[in-house]
């Protein structure tokens, strides 16, 4: 009898499983979708602390060119990096649709240029896939993975590694 009930206890724990996989496949992960040089891609919704309108960027001298300067939001003075440039893109002049993504990972806080921010969604864990080995080397080591938005293919991007590149590049400098 004490078989039968762990073979009966074996197959609960594996439907229980199966249960808690397909719960975990449809967790929903939020993203905050922007473009860079034409396309789409995408942050980590968990990174991001608020989005905001470019204003005056002041340069500050001596600094990568890939950091235009520091701005004033809500009584904070931001870094502003320009991944656009870390990432070998083309350079796109900052227009009426640019904003500042203000972003946080591990003990960096700064803002991130991007041309626009297209759109804030919750996606589900399932529809995110290994990025593509299409993906150039330049920006390969920043990539998490790749979703769609509507028709189109949205690279995410791991905000961390990028912030973790300006840091060892500003090592490098010091």
């Amino acid at each position: 009898m004490d078989e039968k009930r762990e073979a009966i206890e074996a197959i609960v724990d594996e439907r229980r499983a199966d249960v808690t996989e397909a719960a975990r496949e449809d967790e929903r992960i939020q993203f905050v979708i922007v473009t860079l040089a034409g396309r789409l891609y995408a942050f980590f919704g968990t990174a991001v602390i608020a989005i905001a309108k470019v204003r005056d960027i002041v340069p500050i001298p001596g600094t990568p060119d890939y950091i235009p300067g520091v701005m004033y939001h809500q009584g904070r003075v931001e870094s502003v990096i320009d991944i656009g440039k870390i990432m070998g893109l083309e350079v796109t002049p900052i227009g009426r649709k640019s904003r500042v993504v203000i972003a946080v990972s591990d003990n960096v806080y700064s803002g991130v240029l991007v041309d626009a921010v297209e759109d804030v969604v919750d996606l589900p864990r399932s529809g995110i896939f290994a990025p593509l080995e299409t993906i150039g080397p330049e920006i390969g080591e920043f990539v998490a993975g790749e979703t769609t938005h509507g028709d189109r293919s949205v690279v995410i991007l791991d905000l961390a590694r990028i912030f973790d590149r300006v840091l060892e590049q500003g090592d490098e400098l010091a």
